[in-house]
């Protein structure tokens, strides 16, 4: 796994990693309790031995923050006033960006950016890293 192979890389900050992508992992939290029984019982019919949190999970309990979540708690928002729930067509968020907890990284702001160019709703997130 991604994270594994971090660890075992030699001269490399490891204090300032910003990890991002599809992860076709789902945030539990983001969901109230209607919409997650609609989005587990859609990926349960595709695939029904995938636990769709899972990749998620592992990035928190590894020490990686969500810039979104991160931001709209520093504005004293919802996720879903700076987000939309669903990133892709298929319905819910994928699409992530994470930061080392404790890094030097600032999240300034974030954004998304609506194109028919793709079948995510791409996320953006404007950092600065401080000395």
């Amino acid at each position: 796994m991604l994270l594994d192979k971090l660890d075992k890389m030699e001269n490399i900050n490891k204090k300032n990693i910003v990890i991002m992508g599809d992860f076709n992992s789902y945030k539990r939290e983001d969901y109230d309790e209607e919409n997650y029984q609609r989005l587990t019982t859609l990926k349960k019919s595709i695939s029904p031995d995938m636990n769709i949190f899972r990749a998620i999970e592992y990035m928190e309990q590894n020490g990686y923050i969500d810039t979104y979540q991160t931001r709209a708690n520093d504005l004293g928002v919802s996720l879903q006033d700076i987000i939309p729930i669903n990133t892709t067509d298929k319905g819910g968020r994928i699409d992530f960006i994470f930061i080392k907890q404790g890094s030097d990284i600032k999240i300034n702001n974030i954004y998304t950016y609506y194109t028919s160019v793709s079948d995510h709703i791409p996320i953006i997130a404007d950092i600065s890293i401080s000395n």
